[in-house]
């Protein structure tokens, strides 16, 4: 496994484990690794160039152009 370095997703907020974000999907790890961001301001940014695979009501999937794979949803509290 390699180690990747990502730009924030939030330009404000405050970041946590996905073991505290409070969401079952992503606390039990069925989701893989990740962490959960609380928004401050409304904003997501993507946090690398690259292209838009799938769009959910609420999430989407995104992969770089170095393949790796993203999945950001926008939760319904305050953490993303």
């Amino acid at each position: 496994m390699r180690n990747v370095i990502l730009n924030a997703p939030v330009e404000s907020g405050q970041f946590m484990s996905l073991k505290d974000c409070g969401e079952t999907s992503f606390t039990s790890g069925a989701m893989g690794r990740g962490a959960a961001a609380g928004n401050t301001n409304g904003r997501i940014i993507a946090p690398f160039s690259g292209r838009v695979l799938t769009v959910f009501r609420n999430a989407m999937e995104i992969v770089s152009n170095d393949g790796i794979k993203l999945f950001i949803q926008v939760g319904d509290s305050s953490f993303y």
